[in-house]
């Protein structure tokens, strides 16, 4: 899409971007209160994640062209959104998003379901569905306790997960989910393990199908 030739001074909003440079939620095509975390994409597009009124709890996905309008040629039956959601869970808390090496992308969140708190990545292809190679049928559950050959580990709310007061955005200290360059999956986080609860940082590591 073409730019407009127009000289555009530095630090001002582009006129070129939704209205006068501002894209407001909700849009006439989106009814979520806001944008979660967004990623840049090829032809200047953006990649962002919505919540969905409709179905609390959940989450969509969403590109947004680089004039500011919404991509309707992308998901579900001309909706302009994918949508991601599970039965009885709780996943309206989105940590990151990253960009992968087949096109597709990985969303970082926090889940509930039934009382147990965890860490999910939903891994998507580029069209929007759902990578099953990875995971779950493409997703892959990380509870805050894992048995592990080492013994019981919990993981933090801390390293940029929203909480209950913060606004749930993207982390704030840079990303928490990358991507290797041999596919394999990186992720930080805190993690509380032993009998006398000692906390440490650490970086996880999964291969590209979300194993070990």
């Amino acid at each position: 899409m073409s730019r407009s030739a127009h000289p555009v001074s530095a630090g001002t909003l582009d006129p070129t971007f939704a209205k006068g440079g501002v894209l407001k939620w909700p849009t006439s095509e989106l009814g979520g209160p806001r944008s979660l975390a967004m990623l840049p994409l090829a032809e200047n597009k953006l990649l962002i994640t919505v919540l969905l009124p409709e179905k609390p709890g959940s989450f969509g996905l969403a590109k947004v062209n680089e004039d500011g309008s919404i991509d309707m040629e992308f998901g579900e039956a001309g909706t302009g959104v994918v949508e991601f959601s599970k039965e009885n869970t709780d996943l309206d808390v989105i940590a990151d998003i990253c960009g992968l090496s087949d096109g597709g992308w990985l969303v970082k969140g926090e889940y509930v379901l039934s009382g147990e708190v965890g860490i999910y990545l939903a891994r998507f292809l580029q069209d929007g569905r759902l990578n099953t190679l990875f995971g779950e049928d493409g997703v892959r559950w990380l509870p805050y306790r894992l048995e592990s050959k080492g013994g019981p580990v919990t993981f933090s709310r801390r390293d940029g997960e929203p909480s209950a007061q913060a606004p749930r955005s993207s982390a704030s200290n840079g990303p928490s989910a990358v991507e290797q360059p041999d596919g394999k999956i990186i992720l930080r986080n805190v993690v509380y393990s032993g009998p006398n609860i000692i906390s440490h940082w650490v970086v996880l590591r999964l291969n590209a199908d979300g194993t070990y």
